[in-house]
């Protein structure tokens, strides 16, 4: 057997060892160059090699003579050479030349191999998502049958990680260089386009003994590298607006508004193009422009070497560096503007994500049933069967007629949409692109007209058929397949004006009370009920039964796709049993039944499909009703078992002095829950329920609860709502999971922190308590009992992050980087924030089922943790000086009556552009002409750092009322306690009263009272509607103070003058949390004048909000921070570290300080002498610079441009 045949064969098993990762055809070189020729191959490079040994290099003349005699026309060689590795290559554009030169043998009767290069004869294109288990022998089979292309190779890339993992991309290479428009591939068609988006790696060694280095590139299957996206103008849209009249018939239904809406949003809308490239989040099309230009002129200067096109090149790029500095700017004051809204915060998310990644796309293929879809209608509507259930054939008979007279029932007002639309987000809009902005800019006509539709839709129960319609958008699970028609999740997205709507009968129910009918252990979706409630109610439980010495078992419930479960004749069931009824029950039928969806997919829509099942997605009202559908679940349970509810998470517990009856308790209570789902058609996970044992006794349960005939396992730890509780009480794990998952946030702090296009440090620090601060604190109600080891760390993850943010070393004291940062401690943090929710949860009186448990433990509790801290909320109040007994209590808030009226802006002396004289003189007149037989009462407060007072007086009867408040008062509470003065002393007869004050603020929170209102002006509401009765009207009137008007001046004098004795003792919790913020502030200052670096860093954190104001870059910012808190890395403080070998300046051979640096240094003494004539003061000292003279523009740029010096030529 030859030597050729030999390396052949070898080769051969090469291959056949990585036969799953490669195929390679095996037709004959003759062949191959026929098929290449056939599909535009048009230049043929033939290589000749010995089969033994070098071949020798060969006179021209003498291989010319030896071609000729074998070849027909040699004259159609193009090239003959000699390569360095010993081969002959020979060029030829001529078929049947090439193929006699490919039957070649021998050359000067020396035994030669011959090969073709086939990068010159080939195309290739890529192949995503082929399964793993097809061999590519299979797919080259099907490619050349549904093809008229023959397949030279197909190979699988291999992961970064290990190239021994293959891939689901499959780069295939077909001979010739003409390609088809489109592949046909398992019944489906896939564009080519040979556009290469991006080189990725170039490998070494080539695994598969091919005869060149491939490269690894992707292949944009796009028809065109551009995304369409629409902007909406809506300055036009808002004066368009306003310039519109509405005529008397215009808007007869809610469909001629929706068009008209439609319409209008539409006609100021335009289309434009963004290029699919990442760009900075700021980036526009504007810049894009600018760069063009500067490109295309710098091109131009250096081809005619002209003057006028480097001036251009210049102007254009002076230009863009200008932009994008301002749109930089913009974009992250806006987008930290509110950092801590969840909104801002998948908006900062998209931003990182974006800057660093290509746009995500969804994936071209979706397996079923062992095929792959392809064809984006067919998925659309695979998505649409999968999210369709069938109906349930179990009927509840309903009488929706009767039309009781309750205040949810009544029309809506003006004041109740205004208020509603302030609460409303601009969140995505529905089918037709209605957005919140929309609704919130129309003019006052536009909002009344809105409001009669919405009054009509309430009277009548019909519902337009477009609230009744969901567009899904399936979003694919983070780490899951995304083949897999199971790994999205559905998003519904809904009307905006609907969502409107249903905000306004939330509203409606909160405030008549009815979340007051849940059961006191059923939070989620209710006012005051949130995580942390069920967190301290679950908290206190374990802490009491510990204190008792007994077992306390714990079981947590999962109900399986909970929302899209719920059965709609139940649900309205118990929606009758709340004791919601009339106009209410009726929409709310009408809106829980006969739903549709449609699904929207790469750009296509399925059919229309019907829901029977399930209480409607991404609606306001979702959350509200589920809670309704799970109130009886208390029940169901044993009477000496406890379950607390949150949305579908079910925590079931029990206390018992022995292990037996507690297992026998629960088990009873799991049986009776089991039931209760059957019976309201839901499935409980039993793979993710849990059980655990939170007693102080080593035993362990030895028997397994059972549900559903299937063990729940036991554990030491659970997830409770975010929150990981251990057996022994312990948060470790807890603060374990949080150390986790702040790194994965760090990562992404160092991702905008980037000098070349990162935020400025503000921004960062707003990040920073928005994203990992807010995840670090969460619970801490709960784990504040927690040791101080414990929580240091979480503590040392918040001052990693804030040396993220701050750019700071790791040596730089902890006492520094806070006072830098502008920040408190995380654990008095904790603190603050535990004591606040307490507090608040105290103030609610009997409202809140934590309210019994905030009394202090008796001291018989015997655990090995720090004082509850209810203990030290007692005791901390206690230092305050003030009773719990005078918290303000819970009211209802004030509503709307016809008695009383407010007149806040409206009468002709309420201009503050008037002067006093016009002001005095116009109130005169107005209260001659409108106020002789009513009277008039006047009220005003005074506040000083010694005393807090208030007065009111009766200027028909001459009665006057004054005295003192608490002094943890603020102005707005002492003003609403004067008022509530002025009602309680002052009105008696059944008479017309005008009220007078000048605390605008005040007047108008009672105006548009709710229950989100303060607790003194719920309070205020409530003693008016005690008295509203009596009387025959009141109205309160704003009155400019300090104008000269003689019942303000009068009050107010008396106000000043008040005794000292306590006329009113009540405190709203709210001034009580300022207090304590206020106290927990001055605690931090004190821990910072007692540190020792006070007297040398006293400047810090003075000048951070005004270095802000000056166009800087992030490492600028990094610059001065390091310099102001001396952490600059001199040779000094990294000998310190052992980071380097000696201590000393090399020129000056002294200690390199920092103040070495900045005032002795000859190296720098140049700079230093121009740095002292800008900076225009002599001499200059460390606090001058970075204190004093940060105030001045000219001199931040001074200070930047010497630092910038010292730290380039270091």
């Amino acid at each position: 057997m030859s030597t050729a045949h030999t390396l052949q064969n070898i080769a051969m098993e090469d291959w056949a060892a990585h036969s799953k990762n490669l195929f390679r055809s095996k037709l004959a070189l003759r062949d191959q160059i026929i098929c290449a020729a056939q599909n535009g191959a048009y230049k043929f490079n033939i290589f000749f090699q010995a089969a033994s040994g070098n071949l020798p290099q060969l006179y021209p003349k003498q291989l010319k003579d030896n071609l000729t005699a074998k070849l027909r026309n040699v004259k159609l060689i193009d090239h003959i050479q000699f390569t360095r590795q010993n081969r002959l290559l020979i060029s030829t554009e001529h078929l049947e030349t090439a193929i006699e030169i490919s039957n070649i043998k021998a050359i000067m009767d020396i035994p030669t191999v011959c090969s073709v290069i086939s990068e010159q004869i080939t195309s290739r294109f890529l192949l995503r998502n082929i399964p793993l288990e097809t061999s590519l022998q299979e797919l080259a089979d099907e490619l050349e049958a549904e093809n008229t292309i023959k397949i030279h190779e197909a190979r699988r890339f291999l992961s970064d990680k290990s190239r021994n993992i293959a891939t689901e991309n499959v780069l295939v290479t077909t001979y010739g260089t003409n390609i088809p428009q489109h592949i046909k591939l398992w019944l489906t068609r896939q564009e080519i386009s040979l556009f290469l988006d991006k080189p990725r790696q170039c490998l070494l060694s080539d695994p598969y003994g091919s005869d060149h280095l491939p490269i690894q590139i992707f292949f944009n299957t796009k028809k065109s590298s551009f995304i369409v996206k629409r902007k909406t103008n809506w300055v036009e849209i808002q004066n368009h607006l306003h310039q519109h009249k509405i005529s008397e018939h215009e808007f007869q239904s809610y469909n001629d508004f929706e068009s008209f809406c439609k319409n209008t949003i539409f006609y100021f809308s335009s289309s434009y193009k963004v290029h699919s490239q990442a760009n900075a989040p700021w980036w526009n099309s504007q810049c894009s422009f600018l760069l063009g230009q500067k490109r295309k002129y710098l091109r131009l200067a250096r081809t005619y070497f002209s003057q006028l096109f480097w001036i251009q090149y210049k102007k254009f790029s002076a230009r863009l560096n200008n932009l994008i500095s301002k749109r930089q700017r913009q974009y992250w004051n806006n987008t930290c503007e509110n950092a801590g809204y969840s909104g801002k915060i998948y908006k900062i998310i998209r931003a990182i994500y974006n800057r660093n990644h290509h746009p995500i796309e969804n994936t071209y293929f979706i397996k079923i049933s062992n095929a792959l879809i392809s064809d984006p209608n067919t998925q659309a509507n695979l998505f649409a069967s999968h999210y369709e259930q069938n109906p349930i054939e179990e009927f509840i008979p309903f009488d929706l007629s009767s039309n009781e007279d309750n205040y949810y029932n009544n029309s809506f007002s003006v004041d109740e949409i205004d208020y509603v639309l302030q609460k409303t987000p601009n969140t995505s809009p529905g089918r037709y692109g209605i957005t919140a902005n929309f609704i919130k800019n129309l003019p006052t006509s536009f909002k009344s007209t809105l409001l009669s539709i919405y009054n009509e839709i309430w009277s009548t129960g019909e519902i337009p058929s477009e609230w009744q319609i969901a567009k899904i958008l399936p979003i694919l699970k983070p780490g899951r397949d995304s083949k897999n028609i199971q790994s999205y999740r559905p998003i519904s997205l809904t009307s905006v004006v609907c969502k409107i709507f249903e905000r306004l009968i939330l509203n409606r129910f909160i405030n008549t009370g009815i979340h007051r009918k849940f059961h006191p252990h059923h939070a989620g979706f209710l006012p005051q009920k949130d995580c942390n409630y069920i967190h301290s109610l679950v908290h206190h439980k374990i802490i009491q039964a510990k204190n008792d010495k007994k077992y306390f078992i714990l079981i947590k419930l999962d109900i399986a796709s909970a929302y899209d479960s719920v059965w709609r004749d139940g649900l309205m069931y118990k929606i009758l049993q709340l004791g919601i009824k009339g106009n209410a029950a009726k929409w709310l039928h009408n809106f829980i039944q006969h739903r549709k969806f449609y699904v929207f997919w790469r750009n296509s829509d399925s059919t229309m499909r019907s829901s029977y099942r399930g209480i409607p997605q991404g609606s306001v009202l979702s959350g509200f009703l589920f809670t309704t559908y799970m109130m009886d679940i208390f029940e169901a349970i044993h009477h000496k078992t406890e379950c607390f509810v949150y949305a579908d998470d079910i925590l079931l517990c029990c206390s018992a002095s022995n292990l037996s009856s507690a297992l026998k308790y629960m088990q009873f209570s799991l049986n009776k829950i089991s039931q209760w789902c059957d019976t309201w058609k839901l499935n409980i996970q039993t793979e993710k329920c849990e059980a655990i044992n939170f007693s102080n006794f080593k035993q362990m349960p030895s028997s397994h609860l059972k549900l559903y005939d299937q063990n729940i396992p036991w554990t030491s730890n659970i997830k409770i709502l975010g929150l990981i509780f251990s057996a022994n009480l312990s948060f470790k794990q807890h603060f374990f999971h949080l150390k986790k998952a702040t790194i994965k946030r760090l990562n992404a702090l160092k991702a905008i922190a980037a000098n070349s296009w990162g935020t400025r440090t503000t921004h960062l620090l707003q990040i920073v308590n928005a994203t990992i601060r807010s995840k670090l604190e969460y619970g801490c109600h709960v784990f504040i009992t927690s040791s101080k080891s414990e929580i240091l760390t979480i503590e040392i993850l918040y001052r990693t992050a804030l040396r993220f943010a701050t750019g700071l070393p790791k040596w730089t004291p902890i006492p520094i980087l806070l006072k830098e940062a502008g920040q408190i401690s995380l654990s008095l943090r904790i603190r603050m924030l535990a004591e606040r929710f307490f507090l608040k949860n105290l103030s609610l009186g009997e409202i809140s089922p934590l309210f019994h448990y905030l009394r202090p433990l008796t001291s018989r509790l015997r655990l090995r943790k720090p004082v509850p801290l209810s203990i030290r909320l007692s005791e901390q109040i206690n230092k305050l000086g003030m009773d719990i007994n005078f918290l303000i209590p819970p009211h209802p808030p004030l509503q709307k009556q016809e008695k009383i009226r407010f007149y806040l802006d409206t009468l002709p002396f309420q201009t503050k552009t008037y002067s006093n004289s016009i002001v005095q003189t116009l109130f005169n007149e107005y209260k001659n002409l409108y106020w002789k037989y009513k009277i008039i009462i006047a009220t005003d407060a005074s506040k000083s750092n010694e005393n807090c007072s208030i007065a009111s007086k009766n200027f028909t009867t001459g009665v006057i009322k004054a005295g003192s408040v608490s002094n943890y008062n603020s102005i707005f509470t002492s003003e609403a306690l004067a008022i509530l003065n002025a009602i309680n002393n002052l009105i008696n007869d059944n008479q017309h009263y005008v009220l007078l004050s000048d605390s605008l603020s005040v007047l108008k929170a009672l105006q548009c009272s709710n229950i989100h209102s303060k607790s003194v002006i719920k309070l205020l509401g409530h003693e008016i509607y005690k008295i509203i009765g009596n009387i025959q009207s009141i109205e309160f009137v704003w009155t400019p103070g300090h104008a000269g008007i003689t019942e303000n001046e009068y009050v107010d004098s008396l106000a000043r003058k008040a005794p000292s004795s306590l006329i009113s003792q009540w405190i709203p919790h709210e001034d009580l949390l300022l207090s304590m913020k206020n106290n927990i502030q001055e605690e931090a200052k004190n821990e910072w004048k007692n540190s020792k670096y006070y007297h040398e860093f006293n400047f810090l954190s003075n000048n951070r909000s005004q270095l802000q104001i000056f166009p800087s870059s992030r490492k600028d910012d990094v610059l001065i921070s390091r310099f102001r808190t001396k952490t600059y890395p001199t040779s000094a403080k990294l000998f310190r570290f052992r980071l380097t070998s000696t201590s000393f300046c090399t020129l000056c051979k002294v200690e390199e300080t920092l103040d070495h640096l900045l005032f002795q240094c000859q190296r720098f003494e140049l700079q230093r002498n121009f740095f002292h004539a800008e900076m225009g003061c002599l001499p200059l000292s460390f606090s001058w610079i970075f204190d004093f003279s940060l105030h001045s523009k000219k001199q931040v740029f001074a200070i930047l441009k010497f630092l910038r010096q010292i730290h380039d030529n270091l």
